[in-house]
Formats: C-alpha cells, structure tokens, sequence
C-alpha cells in the first residue's frame, strides 16, 4: 500500500518556510486529513495559513534583525538606483554629446525603460543584500522585502492611474510603473535566490 504524502509543492512550501519548527506535527496531521478525503483546497488553507503564523513568528521574534533587512535592503536600492541611472545618463550624452541630438539617445535608450531596466537592478541587488546578509532567516526577510516593495510602489500607481484617466500624458509613467509594480518583487526574489552560497547550491543540485 503506497504511504500517503503531500503534494509536492505543499511540502516544500512547508520546509522552506520551516513551518515545522513551530509545529513539527503540522505535516503528518495535513497528511491524514487529507488522504481521509479532505479537498485540495483545504490543503492548501490549511498550508498557507500554517505558513503564515510561521512568518509573523518569525518575524516577531527578530524584530530588530527584520527592521536591519529592511533598511539595510532600501538603503541598497536607494543608492544603486542612483548610481545605475546616473551611468545610463551619462552613456547617452556621451554617446549624444550635442545638446540638440540628445532627444535622439533617450529614443534609442529611452527613459522610463532605461529607469525600469536601472530600478530592477537595483531591487535585485537589494534582494541579494538581504538574504545574503541574513542567512539564517533568508527566505522570510526577502518574501518580506518583495512584498514591502509592491505597497511602497501602490499609492504612486494609483496616483498616476487616477490623473492618466482625465491626462493622456501620464499613461507613459503609468505603464512603467505599472511594469516595475508586477516585475519588482520578482526581481526581489531572484536576488534573493542569487544571494544563496555556491556550496549549498551545490548540495541542493546533486538531490
């Protein structure tokens, strides 16, 4: 008789998330329920819900490490914004040096993507300072990072969306910004990824 398990993704979100170590009976209860016939859906409420009272934990009881990520990752994408859009400007007058062939730089290099293309850049590497920096608590303090990126850029988007409906001139910025809402924590989380050490890369790839 084949042993009953959790769906894989289930169970990885659970060790990732080390929602074990608070409940080390949380995997074999899910199990049971959930081979007795209850739904998927219920799993996964039960698993993210599990997930979580395990990040609020968790952050709870390192609040000052939480509140060092948090600086510590803006101040990262604060500076190298400005230093990665400072390069960008600085290609294109060189490559344009005469004032009046400038417009033809920002039609080749244009701004908002060449802001984006800086911006996430930056955010990546703010996610790499966090989980690098933060190892014993990686995956908590980036998820939480990414997602304190998307409610730092809303009131900006929704601004823009409310003055685009009435000002067609705003719908330029309003798609931009609107690109870099939905990319940003993606590339929070690559950073994030990118900041793990070669040798447990390693590890990981040969299982």
């Amino acid at each position: 008789m084949k042993t009953p398990q959790l769906p894989a993704g289930a169970a990885w979100l659970v060790k990732t998330f080390k929602v074990t170590e608070s409940n080390s009976a949380l995997i074999g209860d899910l199990t049971e329920e959930f081979s007795s016939g209850r739904s998927r859906a219920w799993l996964w409420k039960q698993v993210l819900t599990a997930i979580a009272f395990a990040i609020g934990e968790e952050i709870y009881g390192h609040k000052l490490l939480t509140i060092r990520a948090v600086v510590a990752g803006q101040a990262a994408v604060w500076l190298s914004s400005r230093a990665l859009i400072g390069v960008l400007s600085s290609l294109v007058f060189r490559l344009f040096p005469h004032s009046w062939f400038n417009w033809i730089g920002w039609i080749l290099f244009p701004i908002p993507l060449g802001s984006i293309g800086a911006s996430m850049g930056a955010v990546m590497f703010a996610g790499w300072i966090v989980g690098r920096f933060h190892r014993e608590h990686r995956t908590t303090l980036v998820l939480l990072f990414a997602t304190l990126q998307v409610f730092l850029m809303t009131p900006e988007v929704s601004r823009l969306l409310v003055n685009s409906m009435e000002q067609p001139r705003f719908r330029p910025y309003l798609a931009a910004d609107m690109a870099f809402l939905c990319l940003c924590p993606i590339a929070v989380l690559l950073g994030g990824y990118l900041s793990r050490s070669r040798a447990k890369v390693q590890i990981a790839g040969n299982f």
